[in-house]
């Protein structure tokens, strides 16, 4: 099937290379937009012969079943959009199909570009109830009423359910025990996880027999009267125990604005039972033991969604926004106009605040909207993103097109506009379709919400990209006049609001604006370094003072690759790709110029050993004895030189230390060994590599050649020969700056 209409739809030579908004199978795998998410399902295409029947269903919860000669072969695919279009290939073998019957045309009169969910409430299949389960559940799970009532239909185990949506905030989500067997010992367990039910069905090992085993995401889950993380234990003697409950109880769980969990029991709150608790979770209730059969006795309430209230004129945002984008000086005030999206539009938008925002209200495309008027050249026109939606992978996509939006026929990506079109998705430039520019700019599918993006025509017919106010450079030349904006919001990306366009003379970002609100990949960077135990009193309380060199921001600074520092002066090459976060630096320090007299370096290290390096105040080795020694070197600062005390007791435990003057080198796996971890934002994983920036006492080191075993030139300003420093002095080294990469 595919959500593309046939009139859009450009034919490949095979329905696989169809790369977007289609999901088929072929022989035994089930695959989306030419990617195999799943193998082994029920049937084998490849073994069919001829006068075999071959069906397709798409069922009222967006699940895709396959039928062979008339029997159901169960779900192959979960979360697709209402409305779809059967595809066929006839390859290899199959060389002629005749269709046999199928289901009445149906009216989709209804399914216009201003259709919304107001516009079709949800009814539930019983009166009054709006939560179901997900068909993704344990290998022993019958649903029943149209997904409102789990059955365990054989042995103790594998009874897990998940919630068909993630829960909103303060959100109660409730089942009733319809049936035990008492001849099972142990009860129900229920809980929160962020394991999205999507991700079962990708997975080989589909969901565990128990809720104590699921691990694969984080869970917290009450079973008896405890509390337990991801199965280990976390609270004894918690509220009711779940093994006392019979027919009739109702447990419902709830995860609280304060991000805790609670536990009802028939609608007593038991208390706090975790803290910490994820944004993005799912219910999850675990038919085990005894408990047969529960029912969902809860509703969701359908509230006014954001976008369509008014913004409020006192609104925080609003005049931090016009605090920020404030003109250069000498320069006239700042010229604004709102700008308004037009009224044709992709069939899942929905327009409020009279045409300037812009929500995709249904699945995860036809979300293409444009400017209702053109843009003009050397005026800014900025958006901002307001909500994402974790459920979803990729985000919004953003250009200009040269034909006006008025009576277009939007597609349902805009990456699937190919005349007089020009758009950025994720870090590359298409035209038409075609990709003409890689990395530029940042990855439009790392941007948070919040982060707001511009667009602009120079006079010199040129596209431009602006983040946060930071120019990304040139995108695209030759674009034509007039030109309108078109915005796609795709994935992740639901809700968007217009900030109108600027005048765009000679401002540029104020020098205060935060650095963390500027870049994502600073902002990935300092949530890794929260993830470290390391007191903040290390750091300097300056937020300017935490520089990104990843390539958008060296290159708005106008950055050198190589400078000079020291007495004399010697060459270093800045950080490029990592994110230094500034030390509290020694005043001592600061009266003997230490930072200007002494020469610039990198340190490679481990994270195991930043806590230990930062309490000595100096460069240590992970693994040496002189790290645990309590007796603190002596510094004497004379000029800003520090002369190590002659035959000093502890000389001879003192082990050599590698510096380096570029990371190129220093930041090597060998020097940097990397850590996996997750980010608790994205929820994705990434490896991180740690290392310090530091002050060296001139005449305190041996300059030598590298001794990772290279055969080509590591850094082209520095001689293999000599690209690694060697010290053994204490104190001769001074900790500048904390040095994150992650990839």
């Amino acid at each position: 099937v595919t959500a593309i209409r046939p009139e859009d739809l450009e034919f490949p030579s095979t329905m696989t290379d169809i790369d977007y908004d289609t999901w088929m199978l072929s022989g035994t795998a089930i695959m989306q937009d030419g990617n195999t998410m799943r193998n082994n399902y029920g049937c084998d295409l490849d073994s069919l012969t001829t006068g075999s029947r071959i069906g397709m269903m798409r069922s009222s919860n967006g699940d895709l079943h396959y039928f062979i000669n008339g029997v159901d072969q169960g779900v192959a695919c979960s979360g697709l959009p209402p409305e779809l279009y059967a595809v066929v290939d006839l390859y290899g073998q199959c060389v002629q199909v005749s269709i046999t019957s199928g289901s009445p045309p149906v009216d989709n009169s209804l399914s216009l570009s201003n259709a919304t969910e107001k516009s079709f409430p949800i009814h539930s299949p019983v009166p009054g109830i709006a939560h179901r389960f997900h068909s993704n559940c344990g290998k022993n799970v019958a649903l029943q009423n149209d997904g409102c009532r789990a059955v365990r239909i054989h042995g103790f185990s594998h009874g897990v359910v998940l919630s068909m949506k993630e829960l909103r905030s303060d959100e109660l989500f409730e089942v009733k025990i319809d049936e035990i067997d008492e001849q099972w010992s142990g009860s129900l367990h229920v809980g929160l996880t962020t394991l999205q039910p999507l991700d079962v069905s990708c997975s080989s090992s589909g969901l565990p027999s128990s809720l104590l085993e699921l691990r694969s995401k984080v869970s917290w889950l009450v079973s008896g009267s405890e509390v337990r993380r991801n199965g280990m234990l976390q609270k004894q003697n918690y509220g009711f125990s779940m093994e006392r409950l019979t027919v009739g109880n109702r447990v419902g769980v709830k995860r609280a604005s304060d991000d805790t969990m609670h536990i009802f029991i028939d609608g007593e709150d038991m208390g706090v039972a975790a803290a910490g608790i994820a944004k993005n979770v799912f219910a999850v209730v675990d038919l085990y033991g005894k408990v047969v059969s529960v029912s969902i006795v809860s509703s969701s309430v359908l509230e006014e969604a954001e976008s369509t209230k008014p913004p409020s004129m006192s609104s925080d945002s609003g005049s931090e926004e016009e605090e920020e984008l404030s003109p250069c000086e000498n320069e006239t005030s700042v010229f604004m106009a709102t700008v308004e999206f037009m009224e044709n539009h992709g069939r899942n938008i929905l327009l409020s605040n009279s045409g300037h925002t812009a929500t995709r209200v249904a699945s995860y495309n036809q979300g293409v909207v444009a400017s209702a008027q053109p843009l003009p050249r050397q005026l800014l026109f900025q958006i901002q993103i307001d909500r994402l939606n974790p459920q979803w992978t990729s985000s919004l996509s953003l250009g200009v097109i040269g034909n006006s939006p008025e009576r277009f026929n939007f597609p349902g990506t805009a990456s699937s506009i190919k005349r007089s079109a020009w758009l950025i998705q994720r870090d590359s430039v298409f035209h038409n379709s075609l990709k003409i520019c890689d990395n530029y700019g940042p990855n439009l599918d790392t941007c948070p919400e919040g982060t707001i993006l511009g667009l602009l025509v120079d006079n010199a017919h040129s596209l431009h990209l602006f983040v946060n106010g930071m120019d990304q450079g040139v995108a695209a030349q030759d674009i034509p006049n007039p030109c309108f904006v078109v915005i796609d919001l795709y994935g992740q990306c639901e809700q968007t609001p217009s900030l109108g366009i600027k005048e765009n003379l000679c401002w540029t970002p104020p020098p205060e604006v935060n650095p963390m609100k500027t870049c994502e990949y600073q902002a990935l960077c300092a949530r890794f370094k929260e993830l470290l135990p390391l007191p903040d009193g290390y750091f300097d309380e300056e937020l300017k003072c935490n520089l990104c060199y990843c390539e958008s921001c060296h290159k708005l600074r106008g950055d050198e690759a190589y400078y000079k520092r020291g007495d004399p002066p010697k060459d270093y090459a800045l950080p490029f790709g990592w994110c230094r976060f500034a030390l509290r630096l020694n005043p001592r320090c600061e009266v003997a110029n230490v930072y200007k007299k002494w020469h610039t370096a990198y340190h490679g290290t481990c994270v195991g050993s930043l806590r230990r390096t930062l309490d000595h105040g100096e460069l240590v080795s992970a693994g040496s004895s002189s790290i645990f020694c309590t007796n603190e070197a002596k510094v004497e600062l004379q000029n800003g030189y520090n002369d190590p005390e002659e035959n000093s007791i502890q000389e001879k435990d003192v082990v050599k230390v590698s510096l380096s003057p570029t990371m190129r080198y220093i930041g090597l796996d060998r020097f940097c060994p990397k850590i996996r971890f997750k980010d608790l934002k994205s929820q994705r994983h990434h490896h991180a590599q740690v290392a310090f920036q530091v002050c060296v006492r001139p005449g305190s080191y041996k300059v030598g050649p590298q001794s990772v075993g290279a055969s080509e030139s590591i850094d082209p300003r520095f001689s293999n020969n000599e690209i690694e420093w060697i010290t053994k002095e204490r104190a001769s080294t001074v900790l500048y700056g904390l040095l994150i990469r992650v990839e």
